[in-house]
């Protein structure tokens, strides 16, 4: 059975980074979205880091891009951290790169 691990870690005022390890696929993308929504509450920039997938499926990606959406009605900054070549590629075969604001690493500047 796959397994999903959720850290969120404060990088500073208003700025929260949502770190994922594991598989992010249908079983998990609902608990996810939970989460996020809770976080965002509190955060005018989310980070969501995706380094620690080792795998990511269509329902991951409606997460994503329901966080998405809710981040542009909000006025919120978010942004994704590029995970393993599997999970960008999945990214890059639904046309999705481009709808998100991504960074190779976690650096000051998103902070």
């Amino acid at each position: 059975m796959s397994r999903l691990d959720v850290v969120v870690e404060r990088l500073g005022p208003g700025v929260a980074c949502v770190r994922l390890t594991g598989e992010l696929e249908n079983d998990y993308a609902h608990t996810l979205d939970m989460q996020l929504q809770r976080v965002e509450a509190a955060a005018t920039t989310l980070v969501i880091d995706l380094r620690g997938l080792s795998f990511l499926d269509s329902a991951a990606l409606g997460r994503l891009l329901a966080a998405r959406r809710r981040a542009a009605r909000a006025g919120r900054r978010l942004v994704l951290v590029r995970g393993q070549r599997t999970v960008d590629r999945v990214l890059m075969l639904a046309g999705l790169e481009q709808a998100f604001e991504m960074v190779t690493e976690l650096d000051e500047r998103i902070a």
